[in-house]
Order: C-alpha cells, then sequence, then structure tokens
C-alpha cells in the first residue's frame, strides 16, 4: 500500500502507514493515538492560520502617485506620434504604462480640471466652472480624503497659485505643498521644486501607505523672449520630461516604481497659435481638450497597451481608490480604468463633455463641447445662430483704445468663427471644416444627445462662490487669469 498524505498533513499518512504494517493487537492502539496527534495537530495548525490571517488595515497597499503637466499638448510626445524627441522619460514611461488614446478634459482651465481628477466629477456636479471664482465645499469628497480615511499616507505639491488651498483641493491632504500668501512674484514655482519634494515626500512616506498629487506648471506660458512660441513651448516640455526623469529614477533607486500604481495626465492642452489663438482659456477645440493620460500598473501589468475608447478627467478619482482596494463611492461621473489594464477593450461606448467659461470686455463668454463617436459638436450658446463676429469685431474695434483692442487680440478673433460647430475628427482631425450647415441630421442628433446629457447637471453642485484676497488675485492675473 503507497504512502500518501492527505491535505498536507503528515500525521495523517503516518497513521495510514502504521496502520498498515502494524501487527493486529496494536492497530487500535495506534489508531488512537496517531489521530488524537493529528487532530491536536490539525486544532493548532488552523488556529496558526486564523492568527496570521492578516486584517484590511494590515495589508500593504501600494504607492499611488498622479502626476498632473499643466498645459502639456498630448503631439509633443514621442508616445502619441511626436518625432521631436522632447520627452524620452515620457516615453518611456509610456512603454511601460497604458496610453489612452482619446483621453477628454472637461475644461481647458487648471482649477475645474484638476476638480473633476481629484474628485470623480464634472464641472457642472462639483461646481468649480472657473479659476479663482469657486471653492470646492467642504461637504465634497476628495480622492485624498477617501485615501487618508482607509490609512494612507497624503500629500501634494502643487506649483502655481491657481491651485492654491484657498479654493478647497487641499482636502484630505495631510500636507499641501503651496507658499499661499507671499508675492506675486511667486505666482508659480518651477519643476525642480516639484520635484525635490516629492522625492522627500516619498523618502518620509517609505514605510507606510501613500498617496501623493505632484502638479507640474513648467509648460504653461507666459511666454516671454524673442524665440518663436513654438520653440519655447517646446523647449519647456523638454525641462518638464527632465524633471519627471528625475522623479522616475529615484522611484527606481529606492524599490517604489515598480510596486507602485503611476497616473500621468495633463489637466489641458495649449493652442499655439491655431485658429490665430494662443492659449487654452477659451479654446475647445482637441489640441487643448484632447490630452495625453498613462497609467502604470505595478510592474508585469498591462505594459504597453494602448486604449481607444473615449476616456476622461473624472475616471482618475475612481481609478485612484480601485488601485488602493477602495470602492469607489456611488454618483460618481468617472468610471474605474484599472479594468483595462487587463482589457483595452473593457469599456462602454461613452460621450465627453467639455465646457469653458470667462469674463471678458465686461461679458461672461461661455462656451461647451460634446463629442460622440467621430463627431464633434461645439456651441456658444450666448450668441444667436446667426451672430455675425466680423461686425462686432468691426464695431467693436471704432469704440475701443488701441492698447486694449491689443490685450484683447486673440480673444476677439475667436468671433471671427461660427458660433455653432460640427466636425468629423476622423476626416478632419485639425477641425478646420466646420460641417454644421452640411450635415443639420448629424448636428440634430448630437444636440439632442447633449441636452439628454445636460438634464442631470442641476444635481448635486458641491461648490461655493469664492473670493481670493488681493495677494492671491494678484497672482491669479500674473497668470493672465482675472
Amino acid at each position: 500500500m503507497p504512502r500518501v498524505i492527505v491535505a498536507g498533513h503528515c500525521e495523517l499518512g503516518v497513521a495510514y502507514c502504521l496502520d498498515s504494517i502494524a501487527p493486529e493487537p496494536e492497530r487500535s492502539f495506534v489508531r488512537l493515538r496517531v489521530f488524537t496527534l493529528a487532530g491536536l495537530s490539525l486544532i493548532l495548525a488552523t488556529g496558526f492560520v486564523w492568527w496570521r490571517k492578516p486584517t484590511p488595515d494590515s495589508i500593504r497597499r501600494p504607492t499611488i502617485l498622479l502626476v498632473t503637466l499643466d498645459t502639456l499638448r498630448r503631439d509633443r510626445l514621442g508616445a502619441y506620434g511626436s518625432e521631436a524627441g522632447l520627452t524620452p522619460n515620457l516615453d518611456q514611461f509610456a512603454s511601460e504604462a497604458v496610453t489612452y488614446e482619446r483621453h477628454y478634459v472637461p475644461a481647458p482651465i487648471t482649477l475645474p480640471s484638476h476638480a473633476s481628477m481629484l474628485t470623480g466629477l464634472e464641472p457642472f456636479h462639483h461646481g468649480i466652472r472657473r479659476n479663482g471664482s469657486f471653492r470646492l465645499a467642504e461637504e465634497a469628497n476628495t480622492v485624498a480624503e477617501l485615501l487618508r480615511d482607509h490609512g494612507y499616507q497624503t500629500s501634494a505639491i502643487v506649483s502655481a497659485g491657481v491651485l492654491d488651498p484657498s479654493f478647497g483641493l487641499d482636502q484630505g491632504f495631510d500636507r499641501y505643498h503651496w507658499q499661499s500668501g507671499e508675492t506675486t512674484s511667486r505666482s508659480r514655482t518651477d519643476g525642480e521644486r516639484a520635484t525635490r519634494l516629492a522625492i522627500d515626500e516619498l523618502e518620509a512616506g517609505a514605510d507606510r501607505a501613500s498617496f501623493m498629487w505632484v502638479h507640474y506648471f513648467d509648460v504653461h506660458g507666459p511666454y516671454s523672449g524673442n524665440a518663436p512660441l513654438e520653440e519655447t513651448y517646446d523647449a519647456k516640455t523638454r525641462s518638464l520630461d527632465e524633471q519627471l526623469g528625475r522623479l522616475f529614477d529615484h522611484m527606481k533607486e529606492a524599490g517604489l516604481y515598480d510596486s507602485s500604481w503611476i497616473l500621468v495626465a495633463a489637466d489641458h492642452g495649449q493652442s499655439l497659435g491655431e485658429d490665430d489663438y494662443r492659449g487654452h482659456t477659451l479654446c475647445l477645440y482637441d489640441q487643448t481638450m484632447l490630452a495625453p493620460m498613462m497609467i502604470k500598473p505595478p510592474a508585469g501589468i498591462g505594459a504597453d497597451q494602448r486604449v481607444r475608447a473615449i476616456t476622461k478627467g473624472a475616471d482618475i478619482a475612481p481609478t485612484i481608490l480601485s488601485a488602493a482596494a477602495i470602492e469607489p463611492p456611488e454618483g460618481l461621473d468617472g468610471i474605474d480604468l484599472t479594468r483595462t489594464v487587463h482589457d483595452v477593450s473593457n469599456l462602454e461606448v461613452r460621450e465627453a463633455y467639455g465646457e469653458t467659461r470667462f469674463r471678458v470686455m465686461g461679458f461672461l463668454i461661455r462656451k461647451k463641447m460634446f463629442v460622440q463617436g467621430r463627431w464633434k459638436l461645439v456651441l456658444e450658446p450666448d450668441l444667436p445662430a446667426d451672430f455675425d463676429g466680423r461686425a462686432f469685431l468691426e464695431k467693436y474695434r471704432q469704440q475701443t483704445d488701441i492698447a486694449e483692442l491689443r490685450a484683447h487680440l486673440d480673444v476677439l478673433r475667436r468671433f471671427e468663427r461660427a458660433p455653432r460647430e460640427l466636425y468629423d475628427l476622423v476626416k478632419d482631425p485639425s477641425e478646420s471644416r466646420n460641417l454644421y450647415g452640411e450635415r443639420p441630421d448629424v448636428a440634430r442628433r448630437l444636440e439632442r444627445a447633449l441636452k439628454k446629457y445636460e438634464e442631470r447637471q442641476d444635481i448635486g453642485v458641491v461648490s461655493v462662490p469664492f473670493e481670493p484676497d488681493t495677494v492671491l488675485q494678484d497672482q491669479l492675473r500674473a497668470l493672465g487669469y482675472r
């Protein structure tokens, strides 16, 4: 009879073996003695397993890093087709990550876009529609608050006054690095400071689960000097990439890189003269609204994958929570993207909404964008369909002194475009041919879908109007926001 170890307990095997070889008078004693020993061993082993079973709080959760790149265009990255070689570190990162090819931001403005990333809500739900005019309400749930409630150490490093803690995005962070209240010359800081502080935070939190948000502002204007605009922008992009290389290299040396979830995303892009506009606040075309976004899971999972379905800035919060094994709360506008790490096709067909609001020349400009499949609708709802932008410009030129005219020239030029636009993003990715008049069937369909999408916009707004102090107003003005 062969010797068999049953259920991993050698005593049972010994009992079986001894039972088969012992003389008949001794078998009963052998069975009693060995099975008693087996039972005791089983109880002790079970108790040991129960004692060693980890509790949720004792499970080592991964470090999670969110890196936001203010004003970075996706067409500057090799991962998105650029051959300029400006971003070798980001391109290497993309080869180890999931890259999202149709990632739309909710607004071409820093504060609303970051509020969506940190809350999982669209601007019409978190209520921050403009820079410098709203504060996130205390009852809002940020991803940092939820992570901290589950034992995470949380920290943030921001690089511009537009994300000053006065605006409420500091909720849930144990440390929120920004020199609030200093002079206007400190309206922004460079990437070298952000990287240094990020490395310090990583070293300080090496012994526990941590979440860190690092915001880089290097690529953002104003762009000074005599060099051409694109040349200056590209130099800033190259400098930003160098800082990301320093950060990632430190994480690798510290043994954190492979085990961490790292999310890299731009809050919006930048128009570099397309449509005679240089900026981002008033632009809802893809050079500002279609942003780079990449997610690197722990090593060996889903590397070098590409997702072609629409994703949104609001997806970042539920994705971070899922990476930490935390169930995202109900009512979020975003969805969990961690599933794309295992299956890039595992996303439903979605629509993308974006908006911008900016007060200039005495009135509030409100504009919105809606993407459905290959079609994109851009609307100026405050203007009638027959608005004559050129006539408006001519009238304004006659009534305004030349200094003010030059100050608002880029803003004025936008009125030369029709208030209702429709683009086929497959045939016309540069959005140069307005098909609103040629394809009324598609335009009506998207307008109906947009109306249905907007029907839920008056639910759950969690921000309050806010007036910054004089110093902060000056800082925002220095950045071109007031």
